[in-house]
């Protein structure tokens, strides 16, 4: 769970009561002397207007100095634009120093001031400048010698203008209010936080909701409510006693804490309901992080004076579309799916919206469960040179083996495994099981053609730490002389998934491509095509876009697209391959335009995962 912040106004320059820019050129002199005004303005020899009685300003006596010592208030004299500000020991106590351990110019004091506070700081110390506005007050962070951060009030007053009306002569007081500031957060933690476990309370997560909802609106971002209710809890007060089940709910909010994302936001709703806030988050998404908590809630024994309890808890799911879903509304939802969780059994999370988002957590489900039991294997569909249909390698595809035995094609559920982050998971089992399919073929003697696997953006650039390991498996097999060169294993990387810097996805790949593992780029001459990745990466094959493909039958532009992808590719001494081939009209279409090779149903069906099981 993240804590309750207040976040101040950005980050910039800025300087007390002038926001200038001078240098800090003079060494702070402490100010022995203390004056006051009180009376008119007065011309003075050097031509400055002079507001009160400056001969007056630094002059104090013993009582008012103790009060401004056990006030913990500090005097600062500025003058401009010679850059010198003195002040009174007492300031540079209250900073840490001593008066001969800091050159205190307007930048030094500019420097000390803290990031998120120095924009602000900077536009208040600039209305100053105005001849109408003569006096300066914020309250921001200023860094102890030590390198903590204390709160200032800073007030100040303009007392000497040049002709042109800027000030030139500023006298200020910085009060410590460190300990006020942080009563005040206590207090404002106390009124939006749960006292028994911690977590938000019912106020607390409702502004939550409110401030997430407003910024998804603004941003067009969908985000997930949730609504938990531990199961049958009425027997754990009855039966232990409420002491024992308020330990009972501290436990509980704890684990779902600790479950949660570094976005998310949970809080006690009352009694032992809990509300969770995600921003940015759909569906399936939503359904992991909520399954992952449930398991681990329904999976932990509770220790409390000698008892061991177990609970379980129910949930439910709600989206909000946030330009046409009230918050409330949406946590109405959340409520009744809830409601639909207990009906059903309890102890499972229920969804609240429509047919495509259920069918969208059902096949989540199935994901997951194929992840775990292994089940997610490779069919093999043959790849054949165009001009005589020689077979000349073969492409993976994922499927899924059901415990039913059905199968499901990668594109039911790819999509899906994408938006939960999967991807780099279902790329892992591929690669392994083609090394497998790759050492049975050498087992048996047989030739083992070009196997194309598909790596995604996934794994490429959010786990590439996996990598390695996919290459020392790899290199055991050359090293076992089970591989020869070249080797047959040609890395597929979709450029609609690809989109960052060349660099960084030939760093990631470095490993395999070392090897000897050849690349193939795919969906080429769609709506993300580009050239850097052909410029900047050693690719062998390209793949064009089965859309492009399927528009050259009836469109010239295609077909002259297609040619000069085919002229170009041929130039730089790269195969193309052209999918989704069903017909022989088709073939012949991509043969006269040149493109070396293709996979398709003319040519043959994939193969049955179950066939490779044992080599995967």
């Amino acid at each position: 769970m993240r804590p309750e912040q207040t976040k101040q106004d950005g980050a910039g320059d800025g300087s007390p009561a002038t926001g200038s820019q001078e240098p800090e050129n003079a060494v702070a002199a402490p100010v022995d002397q203390r004056q006051g005004s009180s009376r008119p303005a007065v011309p003075t020899d050097d031509g400055h207007t002079i507001l009160g009685q400056p001969e007056s300003l630094l002059k104090t006596d013993a009582t008012v100095q103790l009060a401004l010592d056990g006030g913990d208030i500090g005097l600062y004299l500025a003058e401009h634009p010679l850059g010198v500000v003195s002040a009174d020991a007492q300031l540079f106590r209250i900073l840490g120093y001593s008066t001969d351990q800091l050159r205190l110019g307007p930048n030094v004091w500019k420097s000390m001031i803290h990031p998120e506070d120095r924009k602000r700081v900077r536009g208040l110390a600039e209305k100053v400048r105005d001849p109408g506005s003569d006096r300066f007050e914020a309250e921001y962070r200023l860094r102890h010698r030590d390198g903590h951060w204390l709160w200032v009030l800073d007030r100040a007053r303009v007392y000497a203008r040049d002709e042109a009306g800027n000030p030139v002569r500023i006298a200020g007081a910085c009060m410590d209010v460190s300990r006020r500031k942080e009563t005040e957060r206590s207090l404002e933690y106390l009124v939006d936080h749960d006292e028994l476990t911690a977590v938000l309370n019912r106020r607390g997560i409702w502004r939550s909701v409110q401030r997430i909802h407003a910024h998804a609106k603004r941003a067009g971002q969908p985000y997930c409510l949730a609504m938990l209710d531990l199961d049958h809890f009425k027997q754990v007060n009855d039966g232990y006693g409420h002491a024992i089940g308020d330990r009972v709910l501290v436990a509980v909010a704890e684990t779902l804490r600790r479950g949660l994302r570094e976005a998310d936001w949970i809080g006690r709703w009352g009694g032992e309901e809990f509300v969770i806030v995600m921003p940015g988050t759909r569906e399936v998404q939503a359904l992991m992080v909520l399954e992952r908590l449930r398991r681990a809630v329904s999976g932990r024994e509770i220790e409390v004076q000698g008892h061991r309890i177990s609970v379980t808890l129910s949930a439910g799911i709600a989206a909000c579309q946030p330009l046409r879903d009230a918050p409330g509304d949406v946590l109405d939802r959340a409520d009744s799916a809830l409601f639909r969780a207990k009906e059903s059994g309890r102890n499972q999370v229920s969804y609240s919206g429509t047919d495509t988002g259920n069918q969208a957590l059902s096949m989540a489900v199935i994901i997951q469960d194929a992840l775990r039991t292994a089940s997610i294997l490779p069919a093999f569909q043959p790849m054949v040179e165009l001009s005589s249909r020689r077979i000349v390698g073969e492409e993976s595809l994922a499927r899924i083996v059901g415990t039913d035995g059905r199968l499901l094609a990668a594109m039911s559920f790819i999509d899906v495994a994408r938006q939960l982050g999967l991807l780099h998971q279902i790329d892992h089992l591929l690669f392994r099981a083609v090394l497998s399919r790759i050492q049975s073929a050498r087992d048996q003697g047989l030739r083992q053609p070009l196997v194309f696997v598909h790596i995604s953006g996934d794994l490429v650039l959010r786990h590439r730490e996996l990598i390695p390991a996919l290459a020392d498996e790899l290199r055991e097999l050359i090293d076992g002389a089970l591989l020869d060169r070249p080797l047959p294993v040609v890395l597929k990387l979709s450029e609609r998934q690809i989109k960052a810097g060349t660099d960084q996805v030939s760093s990631a790949l470095a490993p395999l491509v070392s090897l000897g593992c050849r690349l193939a780029l795919a969906d080429f001459g769609g709506d993300a095509s580009s050239y850097r990745f052909l410029t900047h990466l050693p690719v062998n094959y390209l793949e064009v876009d089965k859309d492009l493909v399927r528009m050259a039958g009836e469109s010239k532009r295609a077909r002259t697209i297609l040619a000069g992808i085919q002229r170009g590719a041929r130039d730089l001494g790269i195969i193309t391959i052209a999918k989704h081939i069903e017909d022989d009209d088709t073939l012949t279409l991509l043969s006269d335009l040149g493109i070396d090779w293709g996979v398709g149903y003319l040519f043959g069906a994939p193969s049955e995962p179950r066939e490779d099981r044992s080599a995967a």
